[in-house]
């Protein structure tokens, strides 16, 4: 999660493809809002991650998990994720 950086194997330009085309959008989306920042990840349960950021306030939670968690603050649905960071960026 959050690795410096993201790669695919195909050239998103010679994409023909309405499949590959929404990937590649998807990834440029990902890079215009979370690019240049440093970010940890905190296991808090089975694939349940706490997103933190140095330079912005408040916390995220990434569930990659088959169930909803909440830690008392933040509820996230299975397979989503939510939180302070993430506020108007999903």
């Amino acid at each position: 999660i959050f690795g410096s950086q993201i790669m695919y194997s195909d050239d998103p330009a010679t994409s023909s493809s309405p499949e590959e085309t929404a990937l590649a959008k998807e990834i440029l989306t990902m890079n215009e809002k979370y690019g240049g920042k440093e970010y940890s990840a905190v296991p808090v349960a089975k694939d349940v991650f706490r997103i933190e950021c140095e330079t912005e306030n408040g916390y995220g939670i990434f569930n990659l998990s088959e169930q909803d968690y909440s830690d008392g603050m933040i509820a996230v649905k299975k397979h989503s994720f939510g939180g302070k960071l993430f506020e108007g960026r999903n």
